[in-house]
């Protein structure tokens, strides 16, 4: 396969690293404030923040180590942003509650799970979220206890900020603080929530690609691999008309080396006559296999393809015989010509007919759910061997055989959707049944 397609724990790492650079910019912007406050002499419980402070420190080195160690996984994802809900409560608590501008950024870790943890864990941040702010709202608004310490020029610009207009009441700088608290709050929210997302969206983007460029990939190996299959049972079928020309050829050349020309020439046709066979075959499962690539496929009854399959075998093998026995009469179901079918059936009749010089059969049955074709002989059956590794391939017994018939009937059949199973019924002899879908729609092409 080219690509591999990305595994949602690769999204969890991405989203953990991401986190971390989140949260370390929040310890960051922490310190910052909290350092702005004092030099403000702002009324704070500084000795409690920096407490916290140090505990989301803390959380986040050991969050850092800890992926050197284990894997991302949804449940440690989770307790990290439980763990962050916690600490910015507590960091709320002891600075006004509800009234801090920053009080929204409760929500920010909720909002960046959209679409990468599953809601059990959104809800569980959610339900946080839900008994923190609740409680928060008990938190008393702070008591401002005068005008902060400001350089002129700072307190000029928020000035300037809140209209520049003197006022009946005295302007507190701590007014427009806050408006701007709320701003930056909202800059925040909005940047690092917009960020995520359309991190996510192409994160997405690039997986449907990868998808299809899978997919795609997978399609042409499947066309190789229904290719080499098809070419693998097509030399298999044409072995037998092979050996025969073989045997032909060396009857003509015996005939004209005692100048029986008569017995030469008829010879001679008979090989011309299998050579076109031959021919036939590789050109008929060539297109028959490009018409199943352009689905333009040929459905007919069964009874009408057997009949026709039963004829081209027996061109190729006219020594030989089978029974072709229909075991019921009502509704006749369809098949569906292809060449894994035919060339699946096929070695089948060549082995029945290999393992005995009686006639095999070839009897179809069916019900509402499955068409059974079961190819029949009177031979020694199958050795016990075969019968307990098949469908692993195994040597053949046969002069000549490479033990590759059954087992390429059996991933032909099996890449349709059906099974082939191989017993000794008890009267003797061997029996190889093809199970396939009665319903053509539940076939694999």
């Amino acid at each position: 396969m080219g690509e591999t397609i990305p595994l949602i724990l690769d999204n969890l790492t991405l989203f953990s690293q991401r986190l971390g650079h989140i949260r370390a910019g929040g310890i960051a912007l922490f310190a910052l404030l909290l350092a702005g406050a004092q030099l403000m002499q702002l009324s704070l419980a500084y000795p409690n923040l920096l407490l916290i402070g140090g505990e989301w420190l803390l959380l986040h080195s050991f969050v850092l180590l800890s992926q050197r160690k284990w894997r991302v996984s949804v449940a440690s994802l989770t307790l990290q942003l439980l763990a962050d809900i916690a600490i910015l409560a507590s960091i709320l608590a002891f600075s006004g509650g509800v009234h801090n501008p920053f009080f929204a950024l409760l929500l920010l870790p909720l909002l960046l799970t959209v679409g990468i943890l599953p809601l059990t864990s959104q809800y569980s941040l959610l339900a946080l979220i839900l008994v923190a702010s609740t409680l928060l709202i008990l938190v008393p608004a702070p008591v401002s206890t005068g005008i902060p310490n400001l350089p002129n020029s700072i307190y000029a610009l928020l000035f300037t900020i809140d209209g520049g207009i003197v006022r009946d009441t005295p302007f507190n700088p701590i007014d427009v603080l806050a408006k701007l608290g709320l701003w930056l709050n909202l800059l925040l929210m909005a940047s690092i929530t917009a960020f995520f997302l359309s991190r996510l969206h192409q994160r997405l983007d690039e997986q449907q690609q990868a998808l299809q460029a899978a997919q795609t990939s997978s399609r042409e190996e499947q066309h190789l691999l229904t290719l080499g299959l098809t070419a693998a049972s097509t030399a298999h079928e044409l072995s037998t008309p092979l050996a025969t020309i073989s045997l032909l050829a060396s009857e003509a050349r015996d005939a004209y080396d005692h100048h029986e020309t008569t017995e030469a020439k008829i010879a001679l046709v008979q090989i011309q006559t299998l050579i076109q066979v031959c021919k036939q075959q590789i050109s008929d499962s060539l297109k028959q296999h490009n018409l199943n690539r352009s689905h333009q496929l040929r459905i007919l009854l069964w009874s009408d393809y057997l009949s026709q399959l039963l004829a081209h075998w027996q061109a190729l093998r006219p020594s030989a015989s089978v029974k072709l026995i229909i075991a019921q009469e009502d509704a006749m179901p369809r098949t569906i010509d292809l060449p894994q079918l035919t060339q699946a059936i096929t070695a089948l009749l060549n082995n029945a007919n290999d393992a005995s010089n009686q006639s095999a059969t070839l009897t179809l049955s069916w019900n509402q759910a499955h068409v059974i074709l079961c190819v029949t002989n009177q031979g020694n059956g199958f050795p016990n061997a075969l019968l307990a590794s098949f469908p692993k391939p195994q040597l053949s017994n046969k002069v000549d055989g490479h033990g590759m018939g059954l087992m390429l009937a059996h991933k032909s059949i099996a890449r349709l959707g059906g099974n082939l199973t191989l017993t000794n019924p008890e009267d003797g002899g061997a029996q190889a049944c093809i199970t396939l879908p009665a319903d053509l729609n539940y076939w694999k092409i």
